[in-house]
């Protein structure tokens, strides 16, 4: 019997969550003038530096299995923002119908979607989070505007990261409890136990691309 990954992350919760943005990009400034030049590739990912909250030594199998479970470098898992689980927009209301993408090819960061209900204001606003792809293969993208729909129930979405692959047309936009693939950023993972008998634990992740 083998480990099927993703695995579940650990249900303790999370105490503490540093998400970052990474994007490939390139600065020359000149020693002379100091204008800049700047390159744009296409690598942009997830970071992710996670604490669990303290836990007791009945808790400890759970991390120190999913730790272990991951075999370093090897195995994934699905992270979001604990604190984003929500969209702000009306979207969270379940009212402004099931969106979509809308054709086939799409790349780059922005997202033709439909769906929606006609001629609604903010049904995602800046900051919301999306999920594409499938439940084991999430990718994971913020919105960076407010979007509202047209009379076609159609809208435009500017995301982050920019599309990596592109989405089937009709595929479902997931927009509730949003997560993306991760898996550990080294190979080696470790826990910590007090006098008082408390662990701790935590792990830095990156975005698998």
């Amino acid at each position: 019997m083998s480990i099927t990954y993703p695995i579940s992350f650990p249900d303790l919760g999370i105490a503490e969550i540093t998400l970052r943005g990474r994007s490939a990009t390139a600065v020359a400034q000149s020693p002379f003038t100091l204008s800049r030049q700047v390159q744009v590739f296409t690598g942009d990912r997830w970071e992710a530096d996670v604490a669990f909250p303290i836990f007791n030594a009945v808790q400890a199998g759970a991390i120190e299995t999913f730790l272990l479970a991951l075999n370093g470098r090897q195995g994934t898992f699905l992270l979001g923002d604990p604190l984003r689980s929500t969209a702000r927009g009306s979207v969270a209301s379940g009212t402004v119908g099931t969106p979509l993408v809308d054709g086939a090819g799409q790349v780059g960061a922005t997202l033709q979607t439909k769906g929606w209900s006609a001629n609604r204001i903010n049904v995602l606003l800046a900051g919301d989070f999306i999920q594409l792809g499938s439940s084991t293969a999430p990718r994971l993208h913020k919105v960076l505007h407010d979007v509202s729909s047209d009379a076609d129930g159609k809208a435009d979405l500017i995301l982050w990261p920019a599309l990596r692959e592109s989405p089937a047309d009709n595929d479902l936009i997931v927009t509730q409890n949003c997560k993306g693939l991760f898996a550990l950023d080294e190979s080696v993972v470790s826990w910590a136990i007090d006098r008082n008998n408390f662990y701790t634990a935590g792990l830095t992740a990156i975005e698998v691309i």
